[in-house]
């Protein structure tokens, strides 16, 4: 008998998929600068994710004998890397101007951030349109719907949200960097991925809200530390 999915579970595996999707625009971006063959070449190298790339599947199609919780842990720990390892090759094999690369992978993940704001606002209540963006707590918390920060139990974050001024996420741990590194990617770089996509997303959910790193553990940070706040608005407190 196959155990029962925890809401929490569910929730983390959708995040996770956001970054195959992620990963599926930044190619894409890159493909359509520099052509799509050598794109196709140059990916031949990343060993294939457990997860299928040309469609999604279902969480509860994936349960084997496993804990769903070490079949979650498991996936996390690919999808996060294979990512990695996509960028990584791009960066270094499609072209001898890396900066153009790293521009066409930046707006692929802007891309897709934008397209994860566009599905949240979509799942609003029907009836209850919104037609306003959202303020910055709200929109903090959208982005941390998104956005993978690690397994069920796991406390590498705290939010502070603030109905008047900025709001902030404090990291003690980072889910993403042993993913990273073990794909031999450059852990800066990568959380500037991050980053545009926390952007793209906030295009399209409050256009107003900046956001701002002060601090990031992917970045050699001892802590991560980031802000929202309404443009014009200074960062932090």
């Amino acid at each position: 008998m196959k155990s029962r999915i925890s809401p929490d579970i569910e929730k983390i595996y959708e995040q996770l998929l956001w970054v195959v999707r992620r990963r599926f625009r930044i190619v894409e971006s890159v493909a359509a600068h520099f052509g799509k063959p050598i794109v196709d070449r140059v990916l031949q190298s990343v060993p294939p994710p457990l997860l299928p790339l040309d469609k999604e599947v279902d969480f509860r199609t994936l349960l084997d004998e496993r804990d769903p919780l070490d079949l979650l842990q498991t996936l996390a720990f690919d999808i996060v890397k294979n990512e990695a390892a996509t960028i990584s090759q791009l960066r270094t094999r499609v072209s001898l101007y890396r900066e153009h690369v790293d521009e066409q992978i930046l707006f692929g993940s802007r891309t897709a951030g934008q397209e994860a704001g566009r599905t949240f606002l979509a799942q609003t209540p029907i009836g209850k349109p919104r037609l306003e963006s959202l303020t910055v707590p709200e929109s903090v918390s959208a982005v941390f719907e998104l956005n993978f920060t690690g397994l069920p139990g796991e406390k590498n974050h705290f939010l502070m949200l603030r109905s008047q001024g900025g709001s902030s996420a404090h990291f003690v741990r980072s889910p993403h960097l042993d993913a990273w590194t073990s794909a031999g990617a450059d852990p800066r770089f990568l959380y500037e991925v991050r980053s545009n996509w926390i952007r793209g997303i906030l295009d399209i959910i409050s256009p107003g809200v900046e956001f701002h790193t002060a601090s990031a553990i992917e970045q050699g940070s001892r802590f991560g530390l980031e802000h929202f706040y309404l443009r014009g608005a200074h960062a932090g407190p």
